[in-house]
C-alpha cells in the first residue's frame, strides 16, 4: 500500500528514514522490490548477529540481564560477544535507548530515526563490524548527520555524534 504524500509523490512509508534513503541510493531496483513489491531479500547471518548484538547492548544499557540474549547467538560467537560487551563504553545520563524520534524537516513527509543511545550530551551509534565500519568510513555517514539535525530540532540541543565501533576482527572497541 502506497502512502499519499502530495499531489505528485507517493512513498512506500508514511515517513522518510536513513535506511529508506540508503536503500534507494544503493540500488533503486532492489528498493522497488523491497519497499513497493514487499519482496524481502534473505537476511544475511552477519546482519542477524549485528542486530542481536545491538539487543545485547540495549540490555546492558538498560541494566538488564544480557546472558539470555548472548545464549541466542551461535555458540562460536558467544565468547566474542562477551568480550566485546565487556569492552563497551559506559555512558551516563542516558535519555533514550534505541527509541524512535520523528521530526518535520520541511519535506512532504516526516523523518523518522532511531539512534542507539542518546545521552545528555551525545548521540551514540553502535556498529558491530569486522572492519567495514572504521573511523574513516563513518566520517560522512548520512545516519550521523540526520541524527545530529534531528536531535537538534527535536530536543533543541546541539550534540556530537559518536560511533562506538565493535571490531570483531581486531577485538577492539573504539569510540570515534
Amino acid at each position: 500500500e502506497l502512502k499519499y504524500i502530495s499531489k505528485e509523490k507517493y512513498l512506500p512509508r508514511e515517513y522518510i528514514s536513513v535506511s529508506l534513503l540508503e536503500a534507494f541510493e544503493s540500488c533503486p531496483f532492489s528498493f522497488y522490490l523491497k519497499y513497493y513489491l514487499k519482496i524481502e531479500p534473505p537476511v544475511k547471518d552477519y546482519v542477524q548477529r549485528g542486530k542481536l548484538f545491538q539487543d545485547i547492548l540495549n540490555a546492558k544499557y538498560k541494566e538488564e540481564d544480557t546472558d539470555k540474549l548472548i545464549d541466542l547467538l551461535p555458540e562460536k560467537d558467544r565468547e566474542l560477544a562477551k568480550l566485546m560487551l565487556s569492552k563497551a563504553n559506559d555512558f551516563e545520563n542516558i535519555i533514550s535507548i534505541d527509541e524512535p524520534y520523528t521530526v518535520d524537516l520541511g519535506f512532504d513527509a516526516e523523518v523518522k530515526f532511531m539512534p542507539d543511545l542518546v545521552t545528555k550530551d551525545r548521540i551514540i551509534e553502535n556498529k558491530y563490524t569486522s572492519g567495514y565500519y572504521n573511523p574513516k568510513s563513518i566520517q560522512d555517514k548520512k545516519q550521523g548527520i540526520l541524527y545530529y539535525i534531528g536531535i537538534k530540532k527535536k530536543l533543541g540541543v546541539d550534540m556530537e555524534v559518536y560511533y562506538q565501533l565493535f571490531n570483531t576482527r581486531t577485538k577492539k572497541v573504539d569510540l570515534v
